[in-house]
């Protein structure tokens, strides 16, 4: 395995204020480039760290023969995550991880196949989630996108305009860099759910090739800086992947491209919301029903296990995952949340 990182200061977008790391693994059956940014050097690239070493051992765990001791286990099908979901029928075993649940503490094997996007011919298939150290910042991920991912199906509530907010909350020279090299950041809150959902969107002034952040947390100011930092990383570019040259695009690369809009559905399905490079109408969508003031947390004592088993009818399924360097990664199985639609695709098989 050949694992490089890389780091950029981002002098050409926002003259260092930001900056972004990116951990390219082109070894092995899976290429594998993911990227992070915080506000100094060091965050960035703990964080790419961590994105690549869960993504990894996501991977290697659906490789791998599925560990599961004695006693009752409930299996878990594709169609519990997604109805209708294709299963092969004369065909092994899909590949499964040994998961528990977050309110009974029963086992439960749980699908490989849903924590991935579908597959594509000569694409890189990269993780649905990016999953977390503990469970509470893996289900608000779920529920984040599940929450987002409705809202674009079916856009009918309000949202709160948190673009000043947003400002508050990003340090002085973040605020004076972005409008000197031309980008402007709109922040919207989601405050119906239970927790504080916040979107960012970074473009250049007229919602043109936008790059869009989304994040879950209990309290609106830190839902929104995260979210921000993913929609900066998201302008680092797409993951080389076969055909591509082995080439990085850089920041600032991507053009404009108009497109008819569309919401994020289809075999891309909700992973689309944290890595977008679309069009001004989705922009102006979130404009419409944005409104000045709505009440807003914070929610200190959230409880992320209570609110996805309310909110999808079934306890979720904690995975736990050993990473490489030393550490975990949790990833939770929600059956009925909307992320999971990213793997629903009818194939006869699904090799890893």
């Amino acid at each position: 395995m050949t694992m490089t990182v890389e780091e950029t200061i981002w002098t050409s977008v926002v003259h260092g204020a930001v900056h972004g790391a990116t951990v390219t693994d082109l070894g092995g059956r899976h290429p594998m480039s993911v990227s992070a940014c915080g506000f100094t050097a060091a965050d960035a690239r703990r964080g790419a760290l961590a994105r690549y070493h869960a993504a990894r051992a996501l991977q290697e765990a659906a490789n791998g023969p599925t560990a599961v001791g004695p006693g009752p286990v409930r299996a878990l099908r594709p169609a519990d995550f997604v109805p209708g979901a294709a299963e092969p029928v004369a065909a092994p075993p899909l590949p499964a991880l040994s998961g528990v649940g977050a309110v009974s503490g029963l086992r439960y094997l749980v699908p490989a196949r849903i924590f991935f996007s579908a597959p594509v011919p000569a694409a890189v298939r990269e993780p649905v989630l990016d999953g977390a150290a503990a469970p509470g910042p893996a289900l608000s991920e779920v529920l984040a996108l599940d929450v987002a991912a409705r809202w674009w199906r079916h856009p009918h509530t309000r949202l709160a305009d948190a673009t000043v907010l947003l400002a508050d909350r990003l340090p002085e020279e973040v605020r004076r860099a972005l409008p000197a090299q031309g980008l402007t950041a709109e922040a919207f809150l989601w405050t119906s759910a239970g927790f504080a959902l916040g979107m960012v969107v970074m473009h250049r002034g007229d919602g043109d090739a936008a790059s869009f952040g989304v994040s879950g947390r209990a309290t609106p100011g830190a839902a929104l800086e995260d979210a921000f930092l993913k929609a900066m990383a998201a302008r680092l570019g797409r993951p080389p992947g076969p055909g591509s040259g082995g080439r990085t695009v850089r920041p600032g690369a991507h053009r404009a491209r108009r497109t008819r809009f569309a919401p994020p559905t289809g075999p891309s399905g909700t992973r689309a919301l944290t890595a977008w490079h679309q069009g001004s109408e989705q922009l102006a969508l979130l404009r419409r029903h944005a409104v000045g003031r709505l009440p807003v947390g914070p929610w200190p004592c959230v409880d992320w296990v209570e609110l996805a088993h309310r909110r999808f009818g079934h306890e979720p399924v904690l995975v736990t995952l050993p990473t490489a360097d030393g550490g975990h990664t949790v990833q939770a199985a929600c059956p009925g949340a909307e992320v999971y639609r990213a793997s629903a695709v009818s194939v006869p098989s699904f090799p890893f």
